[in-house]
């Protein structure tokens, strides 16, 4: 039997383990987004980065941290 201690502290424990397995997938996604988003405008494919957004379907709340990752905001 354990204590509500160690119930919590395992309970927090698997929350924190899920928490950053969300965000390395989103980081995951987000670093591939931009690489894709690179490779078209590197291209010469597209000449604009909203229209890479729009080829790529990038959600419009991804949008910002992709401008800024790219040092494009």
């Amino acid at each position: 039997m354990c204590t509500f201690g160690q119930g919590a502290f395992l309970a927090w424990k698997d929350y924190g383990l899920e928490k950053g397995r969300e965000e390395g997938i989103e980081k995951g996604k987000l670093d591939n987004l931009i690489e894709n988003i690179s490779a078209l405008l590197e291209s010469g494919t597209i000449s604009d980065i909203q229209q890479a957004f729009s080829i790529l379907h990038v959600k419009k709340e991804l949008q910002p941290k992709i401008l800024k990752r790219l040092n494009l905001n």
